[in-house]
């Protein structure tokens, strides 16, 4: 294969934004960046197959030949590996100051040069307006409000500005001529080692370096910039510095990171922090405690007395538990009215004793509006590392003990793995669930809904499926419920109508032809005033036609509709968005609402399919089909398992059938095959 076949360096040179230049050992060209013809202005055409000094100016273009010949024989390499500033030669033959490095490869037992070239023209014109400036106008800097200093080769001070001078607070000529160090904070020798390099290295130009300046008042934190400059009246090099004062910068942002890790109200670390600090500060070889506290009917403090004495409590809450928890604890606010503590402990005897003095103190009356006020309070409790060998795991597992104290009614519960272990499988399906929504881990199949007529498939049903790296399969009967008991159910429903719109539009803009998919809503969703705009601004987003979503809602969600569910029914029918009522005949309730809600479609739950072949099944199926006729309402039969079902629905003219006698659900991937 030979050099221009490689698509390894094919692929870099594409990439490149700097010009890059291949050439063989004669100094031939082999390969070009595209970017070479922004900045010599030839052609990749143009350039292969001739000789690397075309982009030199003269003396460099008679001399390069004997450069490669002269490293070859065993000479010194000037510029392999180490870079350096030199001229280049644009096609029009103009010259410009440029940034070459160089180096070195083998293929197929050849040696060939690579060579990145970096234009120095802006750079370089900026300096020289800086010297310029430097030269003419010595008050300007002298009034700038950036710190400007110069310091030799012994890293003595040379110049300093007004500006730089008030900040140390310190006259002219007790700073210059004096040692850099003088006014520096700390770590000086890392920095004299930068400075030297600066001096030293004729291929570094420029340092950025944030110092701790050493004033007669509070300390001033600066970034600066050092460049080498000329001292014209001593012809030696200096370095000038241009520094920023950006003390209120890092005490912003110091603000910044510990508002992100502390609660405002108390002070006290967020729980999402507690982890972090536990494992940046404590001795894991020493056993600790977890202890999950919750305030019981907190807010009814809140409710009765307003926020402020309830935040007073919060307050008061934190005050106490600092003062009995012993050296080396971590205290956290888990957010609302709950707390978590990290203790070291001997043994667990200490850990129930230290539990019980928590429990006292927080049981003490609260003094509210000249009323005391006692409040209940739970405390789940975990054991590091005897319960779990990671602190964040036995924090969940203190949160689990404290649902079973809330639950049973314990005031302290320790965790213990064979009670516990399904009320920790719950918490963790919650947590990963979270992240699954993040990482799009959750996967969409579809299972078809079937015309029994002419048993093509018409349409398809949208279910999540989640397969955890090491939970393995998780059932959506175990997960969608957790989903919605926390508040997690919109997210899913959001989850699958993102992915299913995505789905389709990828097929549309394939030219691929597509059928209607139906996601399932939670009811808390439909009651949601912004669904229609959110589900809008997906169509529009995805530029899919609105009757390719269909919507399905459980008829028990329906029963607890409320005024805003129905207006959304009916805006979104209008916009052309077909709605089905799912498990149609579980809610025990009267059919009066098919009169009253804006539906499309009714799905027969599969409790009355599975009766079907008796006469009674058969009888109340057709009732219910003929109230949907009457209704103008389509009609599918959910669950369909066998031949026989599929063979009476048709012949009782049910319209659509789904279920596994025609399909299980199937990754999406498949279905459209």
């Amino acid at each position: 294969m030979s050099l221009r076949q490689d698509g390894a360096l094919a692929a870099v040179l594409s990439a490149a934004v700097d010009a890059m230049v291949v050439i063989d050992h004669k100094g031939i060209i082999q390969q070009v960046s595209a970017s070479v013809e922004r900045l010599f202005e030839y052609s990749p055409l143009e350039c292969v197959g001739k000789n690397i000094s075309m982009f030199m100016p003269a003396p460099d273009r008679h001399a390069h030949d004997g450069y490669i010949a002269n490293y070859l024989n065993g000479g010194r390499p000037k510029i392999i590996g180490i870079g350096r500033k030199t001229t280049g030669r644009k096609k029009t033959g103009q010259n410009f100051p440029m940034h070459l490095s160089v180096g070195e490869f083998e293929f197929a037992g050849e040696t060939y040069f690579v060579g990145i070239c970096h234009d120095l023209s802006d750079y370089n014109q900026a300096i020289e307006k800086l010297h310029q400036a430097e030269k003419r106008y010595k008050d300007i800097v002298e009034s700038q409000k950036h710190f400007i200093c110069r310091i030799d080769k012994l890293l003595n001070i040379t110049f300093a500005n007004t500006s730089f001078l008030k900040a140390l607070g310190m006259p002219y000529q007790e700073v210059v001529g004096s040692q850099l160090k003088t006014v520096i904070n700390k770590s000086y020798k890392n920095l004299s080692l930068s400075f030297n390099e600066l001096f030293s290295d004729p291929d570094l130009y420029e340092i950025n370096i944030k110092i701790e300046m050493k004033t007669k008042g509070p300390t001033v934190i600066t970034d600066w910039s050092f460049r080498k400059v000329e001292d014209q009246q001593n012809d030696s090099k200096e370095l000038q510095g241009i520094g920023i004062d950006v003390s209120e910068k890092e005490a912003a942002i110091l603000k910044a990171e510990y508002m992100r890790s502390h609660d405002q109200l108390t002070g006290l670390l967020k729980a999402d922090s507690l982890s972090e600090r536990f494992n940046g500060l404590a001795h894991h070889e020493n056993n600790y405690s977890i202890y999950h506290l919750d305030l019981v009917r907190f807010g009814q403090i809140n409710q009765r007395h307003g926020y402020n004495f309830g935040d007073q409590v919060l307050v008061d809450v934190t005050t106490r538990i600092q003062k009995i928890l012993p050296k080396g604890s971590l205290f956290s606010r888990a957010g609302g009215d709950e707390f978590i503590a990290i203790s070291p402990i001997e043994d667990q005897a200490y850990a129930i004793r230290l539990g019980e003095e928590l429990l006292a103190v927080f049981s003490e009356p609260y003094s509210l509006a000249d009323q005391n006020h006692l409040l209940d309070t739970k405390i789940g409790v975990a054991l590091f590392p005897a319960d779990a060998g990671r602190i964040s795991r036995a924090i969940e597992l203190s949160e689990v003990a404290l649902k079973d104290a809330k639950a049973n009614g314990g005031a302290i519960v320790f965790y213990e793995k064979e009670s516990h272990a399904d009320s920790l499988r719950r918490i963790i399906i919650e947590q990963e669930l979270k992240a699954a929504f993040k990482n799009n881990s959750i996967d969409i199949y579809l299972q078809p809904k079937i015309d029994l007529g002419s048993r093509k498939t018409c349409s398809y049903e949208a279910l999540a499926r989640w397969k955890h790296a090491e939970l393995g399969h998780i059932s959506p009967a175990e997960f969608v419920p957790i989903a919605e008991m926390n508040g997690l159910g919109s997210i899913l429903d959001f989850y699958v109508l993102r992915a299913v719109a995505k789905i389709l539009s990828d097929r549309l803009s394939e030219g691929q032809a597509c059928i209607p998919v139906a996601v399932n809503i939670t009811a808390a969703h439909f009651s949601d005033i912004n669904i229609f705009d959110y589900l809008s601004d997906i169509l529009k987003e995805y530029s899919l036609p609105p009757d390719l979503i269909e919507l399905e809602i459980t008829e028990r969600a329906i029963l607890s509709t409320c005024a805003i569910a129905t207006e959304n029914f009916k805006r979104l029918r209008q916009a052309g968005i077909k709605i089905s009522i799912d498990d149609f005949g579980t809610g025990y309730s009267s059919l009066s609402y098919l009169k009253k809600l804006e539906v499309d479609e009714i799905k027969i739950d599969k409790s009355f399919i599975d009766d079907i072949e008796e006469r009674n099944g058969e009888v109340v199926i057709q009732a219910i089909m003929t109230i949907a006729q009457a209704y103008g309402l389509t009609v599918t039969a959910e669950g369909v398992e066998t031949a026989a079902q599929a063979r009476i629905l048709t012949d009782m003219g049910c319209t659509l059938g789904q279920g596994y006698f025609f399909s299980r659900p199937i990754p999406w991937q498949e279905a459209f095959m």
